[in-house]
């Protein structure tokens, strides 16, 4: 309440100015500003005067001969009300002798104005909102700041004054009540009652009262063409206005039940609009449109943040519609919903505290301008307020070591609330989370990094976080246990049924003794090989590599097999990998390419393949060929041995029976992964070697003598 901010905003409302004061040319909407100023500046205090002041506003336009957007000045006092008694009900000791609620409820039914103007200087009289010279109230200028004014006052205090705000029982009092204003009415009640919000469609269908719920299927004779566009009318906004409080209660949550419960009315409205499906109501189609464009703000409000591709499509549709009904005001409205889906790049949601919610109901105020310049209803500079909504709630960890994004799995421990007890929700970072009002703790409790606790109070943006080194790591599994755990820990990265399948069929059950078992020859080769898949898929997905999957795979295969045919002599050669020396030479290929993108640091780029798993395959490559080709001599190095005298004859390898050709392609891989020289290169190699040699011994020679 700082002082000087409030003489600033009293020189531009007529109705703060001393009673002697001449008269200023303040236009319409600075007024409006003005006035909604107060009420920011005044926020939650229950300033009496101020109050006061506001409460009197409502029934007085802006101070000018045009009495133009006198709606919207009317609006922005309201709303400016709700702020400063934002939440207060009938707490605040210093307004409980002024009989607020009944002088807002004059306002939304009408009837005499008595005391219910402006404090201010006398000219605001001139400015009221009568049409008649009983002082009757204009309650279309009124009513609908005086109803979120209460909504806003008593915000989720479950106070009586909601069952005043419920849609009317019957067709008489139906009848007096402007179809929009039945739309505030049903979101003013259900912020009061915020509690009772529950996502599901029988809860908004609820809100139909019988006498619009009984004759709503039913076909209206010609005779009451009016009492059918009443009942029409009033059924489509009440529904709307149930969906648009199911979406402030979730807003930024990306609640799949309160998403799916608000996507059922906006098709349903849809097929009404587009006549695809014969309905029982016969709405304006600028109607349908406004009540849509709603629909469609409901669902980016559940979903601000997260940059949902299922509801992006639906919003890209509307957004590329060009029809003549179509005004400014809906082209306005949805691509502020495609804002607040992706708010922030992604980093930002959207909080559901007092303030928040008096910010979204005045920035997101359902009636669309027709022009830039309409400012009749609605003052357009209020659409910015939705920034006092959102806050940071994106949470990333970074690798210590490399200084990259990683994905780390989180447990969050949730407060337990009255709707709800206390609950434990994983998620892989970096993610949105929930309200950090709601957060009981975070930590890091994966085998794949050490555990850490995460500073609550810090609302930390970025977490370090340190992997498991050495062998620790190589024998830890950093996911979940159970199946479904893994599938949605996985599904976080990618939808591509080649990486779940490749988990339901490689990384699930028990270990069968398979040949997909013992993939990696290792000690424990029925358990450790799945340990060892699980840990390659959870590498290739969390570092956005899928494609490398099926390369892993070639290379486990390419170890298995050479691994048959060293240690078992009486395998047959059908069952040895028919082209294992040129799998060796593509190991080559992958080895020399990931050795040279690592050497190089000028590009800022990941290896393919890690280091570690490259230099742990050729180990066991080096132990299998060294042991076939070197060791054991009385069974595999006496059969080497005249292999190896036919190679460095001209004539090459000859394969007389099933040992030889098992022998042969041992020795070919053992050649080529070492790189041995062809015979030719060799015999040339020798005979340099000896004419090299023969000069030097005379040379020695003739230096003795």
């Amino acid at each position: 309440m700082d002082s000087s901010v409030t003489k600033m905003l009293s020189v531009h409302i007529p109705s703060l100015h001393p009673p002697s004061s001449s008269d200023l040319e303040v236009p319409a909407g600075v007024q409006t500003a003005a006035i909604m100023g107060i009420g920011l500046l005044y926020k939650e205090t229950g300033h009496r005067y101020m109050t006061e002041v506001l409460l009197g506003e409502i029934g007085c336009g802006p101070s000018d001969d045009r009495k133009q957007d006198r709606e919207a000045y009317a609006l922005a006092a309201g709303l400016a009300l709700g702020f400063v008694t934002l939440g207060l009900g009938s707490t605040a000791v210093a307004l409980v002798d002024m009989n607020i609620e009944d002088r807002l409820w004059r306002y939304i039914e009408g009837g005499n104005r008595g005391n219910a103007g402006s404090l201010g200087q006398p000219n605001a009289a001139k400015s009221s909102l009568v049409l008649e010279p009983k002082d009757t109230i204009n309650v279309d200028v009124t009513a609908a700041g005086a109803i979120l004014a209460l909504g806003l006052m008593f915000l989720k205090t479950k106070h009586p004054i909601a069952r005043r705000l419920a849609v009317p029982t019957t067709f008489y009092t139906l009848e007096a009540v402007r179809p929009d204003l039945l739309l505030l009415r049903v979101l003013s009640m259900n912020l009061i009652e915020w509690d009772s919000i529950t996502a599901s469609k029988e809860w908004v269908i609820s809100h139909v009262p019988p006498v619009i719920a009984s004759k709503i299927q039913h076909t209206f004779g010609t005779n009451t063409r009016l009492r059918r566009e009443v009942i029409q009318q009033a059924y489509v906004h009440i529904l709307a206005g149930a969906c648009w409080s199911l979406a402030i209660k979730y807003a930024g949550s990306a609640d799949t039940v309160a998403y799916a419960t608000i996507m059922h009315f906006y098709t349903m409205f849809d097929a009404w609009r587009t006549k695809k499906t014969r309905a029982p109501l016969d709405v304006d189609g600028p109607v349908l449109e406004t009540l849509l464009c709603v629909l469609a703000q409901s669902l980016a409000l559940i979903m601000a943040g997260t940059g949902d591709i299922p509801c992006l499509r639906l919003l890209r549709i509307l957004h590329r519609r060009v029809l003549p009904t179509l005004t400014y005001g809906n082209h306005m409205s949805i691509s502020s919903a495609i804002g607040l889906l992706f708010m922030g790049g992604g980093c930002y949601s959207l909080a559901t505290t007092n303030t928040a919610v008096a910010a979204m109901v005045t920035a997101l105020y359902p009636h669309y301008p027709n022009s830039p310049s309409d400012n009749k209803y609605h003052l357009q500079a209020f659409r910015h307020l939705i920034v006092l909504a959102a806050e940071e709630r994106c949470i990333a960890t970074i690798d210590i070591d490399t200084r990259r994004l990683c994905y780390t799995p989180l447990v969050m421990t949730l407060h337990a609330t009255d709707s709800a007890p206390e609950q434990t929700v994983f998620c892989t970072a970096p993610c949105l989370v929930p309200e950090w009002r709601f957060i009981k703790s975070i930590r890091i409790e994966n085998l794949q990094f050490w555990p850490r606790p995460i500073p609550i109070h810090e609302r930390p943006d970025a977490v370090m976080v340190k992997r498991r080194g050495g062998n620790e790591q190589s024998k830890l599994l950093g996911l979940p246990v159970q199946l479904e755990q893994q599938l949605q820990y996985f599904q976080a990265f990618s939808s591509e049924s080649d990486a779940v399948g490749y988990l339901l069929h490689l990384c699930d059950g028990e270990p069968a003794g398979s040949d997909i078992d013992k993939l990696f020859v290792t000690d424990d080769a029925t358990g450790r090989p799945r340990l060892l898949l699980t840990n390659v898929l959870n590498e290739c997905m969390t570092d956005e590599k899928p494609e490398l999957i099926q390369t892993h795979l070639y290379l486990f295969s390419l170890l298995h097999q050479l691994h048959q045919s060293c240690t078992s002599p009486t395998s047959r050669s059908s069952t040895l990998h028919r082209y294992l020396s040129l799998s060796l030479r593509n190991l080559q290929l992958i080895t020399m390419y990931s050795t040279s993108s690592t050497k190089d640091q000028s590009t800022n780029i990941a290896p393919l393949f890690r280091p570690t798993f490259l230099l742990a395959l050729q180990h066991q490559i080096d132990k299998l060929l060294q042991g076939a080709v070197a060791t054991q001599p009385a069974t595999i190095s006496d059969a080497m041995y005249p292999l190896w005298q036919q190679y460095l004859q001209p004539i090459g390898l000859r394969c007389n029976n099933h040992h030889s050709a098992r022998n042969s392609m041992l020795l070919a891989a053992f050649l080529v992964y070492y790189r041995v020289p062809t015979p030719e290169a060799l015999h040339q190699a020798m005979a340099t070697i000896a004419s090299t040699h023969q000069p030097l011994t005379n040379t020695t020679t003739t230096t003795t003598t």
